[in-house]
């Protein structure tokens, strides 16, 4: 992996240094002291509004027009959402403003293997048969479903959309679109509950789920700047404090501590378990936890939604080393697509990530039938995977995702035509410092500037993620006192070390190999993060290492 280092401080004093730093990782994010009151107080989301995310509100008066119109209790609202947590947090936050405004809704949760993914036929006549709407309200999909939607139009249905994903170059039919690509899903359906509340409610007696828009948000791994932003950071605070049944019980069954939950125990706890019944049964349970009233229920679902996910963990596990023997890591080819009756349709996107990982290659998983086949991939920086895709769209049956992930259903026996082409459009966009696998790196610092100080001034670019990374620090000539391989696996690496009289512990995730190439006396140099460690009451100041290389000092 190579290092790419941003910035070394030159001040020798400790506070100066620090200013120094913070300077830098500012920098690196684009961050200008212009903006810096904005970063880290972003305006609530309320004040930013539909307008100022990329929504043209005359779609957005649009659809609150149809919603007034349709209010009939003799034919519901139909909330038509997607099985993963964006779509689940999406279908709630939408279900819950329009019952609390008075208006008859029932929410639809696709069946990924019955009715296949977003506004499908399939899905559409089940909601017909089961509820017979006049309007349909769709959420985290809908803007490629065009020939669905017109479907739907011929049986006298309204289609409202609310979508963030890519618009395809058709022009869409709905009867309102209201689409951005500034938010996630759960965002953009926040935001929109928040104008529909001000058109319906103006004593303002109800206010949209913001703590569900944040979980949406994390979890569709958007980037967290502008919008993003204010829904994350605010709706964590929401979070912290939510009274609401499902939160409190999945918090507790992940060992989670409510009042201190971040974007990584959103992305790596409770959204994995919200997504986990709907990659390998019914989403429903976990949409009906985060609406629920009842504590019993509430734990019910919990237990139910927690063993789906260690199912899931362990087909995961079972089906990415079936993966990875079907490589020949010798002669990788521009871009790895692999088809297997085998792969599980609801992990095949899970699969492209950790090949992803292991051979930073565009990846594509299918679960291969005997006539359609089901796609998933995921992508690596500075390759598009939906702009790539659309390029074969002549050998697809539907499209759709974002740049670094995306979906498609296909005809089985295109699937070797299909391969050829799109391993030749990698080819052409992939140079090799694309696929060099690159860590960038805040500063280069002391060990004596990792202090308390340091850490909660770093607290300020909190909510972390996607497009706000995790600051990464790096030290050269550093000791290694201790060391020895620790996890279920002896997979990760626990070390400790001293730079100039200072000593701190170490933990390297998934880093155990590393122990054969490394002994204790060794210098090496490390790229870490620090964090507090909190354990029995006590706290210290623990490197969470991203990348550890021997050098010849």
């Amino acid at each position: 992996m190579n290092w790419k280092i941003s910035f070394v401080p030159k001040e020798s004093d400790t506070k100066n240094r620090h200013l120094e730093i913070i300077s830098a990782i500012a920098k690196n994010r684009g961050i200008h002291k212009s903006r810096w009151k904005d970063f880290i107080s972003p305006p609530h989301p309320h004040k930013i509004g539909l307008k100022n995310s990329g929504v043209k509100i005359k779609e957005a008066d649009k659809a609150i027009s149809l919603i007034n119109k349709y209010n009939n209790p003799d034919f519901p609202i139909v909330v038509f959402g997607d099985y993963d947590a964006d779509g689940i947090t999406s279908t709630a936050i939408i279900w819950e403003t329009l019952t609390a405004l008075g208006i008859k809704s029932m929410p639809f949760i696709p069946n990924r293997a019955k009715h296949g993914y977003g506004l499908s036929i399939a899905g559409l006549k089940e909601v017909i048969k089961t509820h017979n709407p006049k309007l349909i309200i769709t959420v985290d999909n809908g803007v490629t479903a065009i020939e669905e939607t017109e479907w739907a139009q011929k049986r006298g249905i309204k289609i409202v959309i609310i979508d963030h994903h890519e618009l395809t170059e058709q022009t869409h039919p709905a009867d309102a679109l209201v689409h951005t690509v500034q938010l996630a899903a759960a965002g953009l359906s926040w935001m929109f509950a928040d104008y529909l509340i001000h058109k319906f409610d103006k004593q303002k007696t109800v206010s949209p789920a913001l703590e569900l828009a944040a979980i949406g948000t994390v979890a569709d791994q958007v980037p967290l700047i502008g919008p993003n932003r204010s829904i994350a950071k605010h709706g964590i605070e929401a979070l912290r404090k939510s009274k609401r049944l499902g939160i409190l019980s999945l918090s507790s069954a992940s060992g989670l501590n409510q009042a201190n939950l971040t974007t990584y125990n959103i992305g790596y706890h409770l959204a994995p378990r919200l997504n986990a019944k709907g990659r390998l049964e019914e989403a429903i349970d976990s949409l009906r936890l985060l609406c629920t009233n009842n504590v019993i229920k509430a734990e019910e679902l919990t237990k139910t939604l927690s063993a789906a996910n260690s199912k899931r963990q362990d087909l995961t596990v079972q089906l990415t080393e079936k993966a990875k023997s079907l490589i020949n890591d010798k002669n990788l080819p521009s871009a790895i697509i692999l088809a297997d009756e085998n792969f599980h349709e609801g992990i095949i996107g899970l699969i492209a990530g950790k090949m992803v990982q292991e051979f930073w290659r565009p990846s594509i998983i299918l679960n291969r039938q005997k006539k359609f086949s089901k796609g998933s991939g995921r992508s690596i920086p500075g390759f598009n995977l939906i702009e790539a895709l659309r390029q074969t769209e002549h050998l697809l049956e539907g499209v759709g995702g974002h740049p670094m992930a995306a979906g498609f259903t296909i005809k089985t026996e295109n699937i070797p035509e299909f391969s050829r082409t799109f391993n030749k459009i990698a080819a052409e966009k992939l140079s090799p410092e694309i696929l060099s696998r690159n860590l960038a790196i805040d500063a280069q610092i002391l060990f004596s500037d990792i202090t308390y100080e340091l850490l909660i001034a770093l607290e300020e670019f909190h909510p972390l993620g996607i497009g706000n990374q995790t600051p990464v620090f790096a030290s050269e000539k550093v000791q290694i006192r201790q060391l020895k391989k620790v996890g279920k696996e002896q997979q990760h690496l626990k070390l400790s070390l001293e730079k100039g009289g200072e000593v701190f512990s170490a933990i390297g995730f998934n880093l155990g190999n590393k122990v054969e190439d490394i002994k204790i006396g060794d210098w090496v140099s490390i790229a870490f993060t620090p964090e507090i460690n909190s354990w029995n009451g006590r706290s210290q100041i623990e490197l969470k290492l991203r990348d550890i290389k021997f050098e010849n000092y």
